[in-house]
């Protein structure tokens, strides 16, 4: 279980994180994990930043993680311990587009090339998102669907749209 409190102040700290990392409104940062409690934390900190939040689909193998990563151009890519191999597979390739990695598993799986989810956030403040503006109409997240043909292709989505999806 997580507080409301909690996962305000650690999407806050992400976001933060993110920002005094350079990663700025319309940059794209990749999301590879399972359903998990940090899941949702994580999404909103990069949402926070003006970043495209770009979730991949945890069944991806390697060609398709390369694939919407070089599509997305994405600057960050986020990933659970499940997926060490499957990027470490086309890792050289998606470098092209990726300058940080950041583990959001057990410390001690982290791979060297990456850097661990608490110390990426650890010393950045949790009371409160960086200042961006942000429109509902402002570009928010980068989607794949497989669609019928089973390759993905990417749908953009706005905050309205974002929002629109939490109306019963």
């Amino acid at each position: 279980t997580i507080t409301w409190e909690a996962f305000y102040q650690s999407a806050n700290q992400l976001a933060n994180a993110l920002d005094s990392y350079g990663i700025q409104k319309g940059d794209k940062v990749i999301q590879l994990m399972t359903n998990c409690l940090e899941w949702l934390p994580i999404y909103f900190g990069i949402l926070s930043t003006g970043a495209w939040a770009v979730p991949l689909n945890f069944r991806f193998e390697s060609d398709k993680i390369l694939l919407c990563t070089n599509t997305s151009q994405a600057k960050v890519f986020i990933f659970g311990e499940e997926f060490i191999s499957r990027i470490e597979a086309v890792k050289p390739e998606l470098d092209q587009h990726v300058a940080l990695w950041i583990f959001a598993g057990p410390q001690a799986e982290c791979p060297e090339w990456a850097t661990h989810y608490s110390a990426f956030i650890k010393p950045h403040p949790k009371d409160c998102p960086p200042r961006v503006d942000l429109e509902p109409d402002d570009d928010a997240a980068l989607y794949f669907t497989s669609g019928t043909t089973g390759t993905p292709k990417a749908v953009l989505l706005t905050h309205k749209n974002l929002e629109h999806a939490c109306y019963v």
